[in-house]
């Protein structure tokens, strides 16, 4: 065989082989990527919670986040947990490419114990291989580089404690298609427990249903045991929230779903036929339907000391079952008064949101309970 001939097989050979190359790499790539698309964050999270939060775009964090007017306020409500923590790192890492983050991390779950506290947070990343190794660099530009990453075995799981910058330690666990991480180990050994024992939330019958209800995706939602209004807390129950928010306004929408929706929708009838009417210049409450018509249709004062609150008053519905409409800074300054209308939660973060006006209207249709809640800045 000429020489010539053997340089052109050998060409050939070496251009199909890195076209095999490029293949299988492209092929494991995405193969990584599907699994990661295909893992439900919500197999990992311990039944006993008592919120989620989710959200499918993280663009919105990273780039709609920095106009919001209210910045400062949102911050000061958040600012020691670990989702700020991550959300902020994500910023400062990803600047110049804001939207690849979206090609790395599909999905993201935070869940909250039952103590509520900053502290008690677990964040669910589904991401593949790519997006962890994203996001240790991250964790480890934000950790104390004197101190190693500590590694620890649980039920033959890896859990890695990075020491970050600002004195916290961080305990993290990764397998195919997800990165879990929490302030407190305890809270992963959990993620482990849960994992291993394949007993997640996932297999709640009323969060399911929740789920699966859901007629769109959206940017940011919100699964709680608990309500923003007492009247409406009840064992077994989901509420879902969607979250929109623009520079001056928060607005959650959803339903709540019941164990049992007959013998709880006429319950909540009668507990809100007991609620009082009442209308004050920063305090509106109403569940009789043609007092709720009566404040929502009144002609807007141009001339009041306060136009915004009846602004916020006037977008609710006429239609609806109940309706509240108060200012957060007198909820903070008389909190006992509102038992009646907010949960506990609400009353005991008053203080950091007392720069908004809170609306909440209910509508009760047969079985099927809607809710709405604004949080409108006032400055």
């Amino acid at each position: 065989m000429k020489l010539k001939e053997v340089a052109k097989i050998g060409v050939i050979v070496s251009i199909l082989l890195f076209c095999l190359a490029v293949g299988s790499f492209e092929f494991i790539r995405l193969t990584d990527t599907d699994k990661s698309h295909e893992f439900d964050l919500y197999s990992l999270v311990p039944k006993d919670c008592i919120a989620l939060l989710e959200s499918d775009n993280l663009n919105f964090f990273i780039s709609d986040y920095e106009e919001i007017s209210f910045l400062k306020e949102l911050h000061n409500f958040q600012n020691s947990s670990i989702s700020h923590l991550f959300f902020h790192r994500l910023m400062e890492s990803n600047m110049e490419n804001k939207h690849g983050i979206s090609n790395l991390i599909s999905r993201i779950l935070i869940s909250y114990s039952p103590a509520m506290s900053d502290d008690g947070e677990v964040l669910y990343v589904r991401t593949n291989n790519e997006g962890k190794r994203f996001i240790e660099y991250i964790l480890e530009n934000d950790s104390n580089k004197r101190i190693s990453p500590k590694k620890e075995k649980y039920r033959k799981k890896n859990i890695l404690i990075y020491p970050l910058l600002n004195g916290q330690f961080l305990a993290t666990f990764k397998d195919d298609g997800f990165y879990v991480m929490s302030f407190q180990k305890n809270l992963i050994e959990q993620v482990i427990d849960t994992y291993s024992d394949m007993d997640g939330i996932d297999q709640d019958e009323i969060l399911r249903q929740a789920r699966e209800n859901k007629k769109a995706h959206n940017y940011l939602t919100l699964y709680s045991r608990f309500s923003f209004m007492p009247m409406l807390n009840e064992e077994g129950t989901w509420h879902e929230y969607d979250f929109h928010i623009n520079s001056e306004v928060v607005y959650l929408s959803g339903e709540t779903y019941f164990l049992h929706p007959n013998t709880s929708t006429e319950l909540l009838t009668e507990k809100l036929d007991k609620l009082p009417n009442i209308k004050e210049d920063s305090l509106v409450v109403s569940a009789q339907h043609d007092s709720i018509a009566s404040y929502i249709n009144e002609k807007i004062d141009e001339q009041s000391i306060y136009p915004l609150f009846q602004q916020c008053v006037s977008t609710l519905s006429p239609e609806a079952s109940y309706i509240m409409v108060t200012d957060m800074n007198k909820v903070k300054e008389q909190s006992g008064r509102y038992t009646p209308f907010l949960s506990d939660f609400i009353l005991e973060r008053a203080r950091k949101l007392q720069a908004f006006i809170l609306s909440a209207q209910l509508s009760i249709q047969k079985e099927k309970l809607s809710h709405i809640l604004v949080l409108t800045y006032k400055e």
